[in-house]
């Protein structure tokens, strides 16, 4: 979005604490004007890669909606099918191990033919849950400039986030 329009894109706390983002997450949003004429992001966040861990699950399935000859599969997860309208495609080389039927946990992208592809996967129990982004602390991105380069500009921001405390 930086890339084209200039701007980042503002996302309040609460939208991104119900997406269980925090800052360095991969998220996708739908993004709208607001008022103010900023970029803002739309709830549901959904967050689709996390150094966390992994940020979503879903149930391993061999066939499906990939290309055969470089897929080994596909994971069928709510969150990424209803944004996306497909299921995350997995590679041979990543869905080695895998066994059809059972539930992954995983971190996923979108490449620029809008394909979902799965970078990192493992097996996991049916008690496993993601574990959700912290938004308690205050954090910069290494490397991360807001798109008109002052540092206020980052408040609020998944590339760097401040909290903000009413009391």
């Amino acid at each position: 979005i930086r890339a084209a329009t200039g701007c980042d894109v503002y996302v309040y706390q609460d939208v991104l604490a119900r997406g269980l983002a925090g800052v360095g997450d991969v998220v996708c949003f739908s993004v709208f004007t607001s008022k103010r004429g900023q970029l803002q992001a739309s709830s549901p966040v959904v967050r689709t890669a996390t150094h966390l861990g992994y940020a979503q699950t879903g149930i391993f399935r061999t066939g499906g909606p990939c290309d055969h000859k470089t897929d080994a599969g596909t994971v069928d997860c709510q969150e990424v099918r209803r944004v996306f309208g497909t299921e995350a495609r997995v590679s041979k080389e990543m869905g080695k191990g895998l066994i059809f039927g059972r539930r992954v946990a995983f971190n996923a992208y979108m490449n620029d033919e809008g394909r979902v592809y799965v970078v990192s996967v493992e097996e996991v129990d049916e008690g496993f849950s993601p574990t959700p982004g912290n938004l308690t602390v205050s954090y910069s991105m290494p490397n991360f400039v807001p798109a008109d380069g002052h540092p206020k500009a980052e408040l609020g921001m998944l590339g760097s986030f401040v909290p903000f405390d009413a009391s």
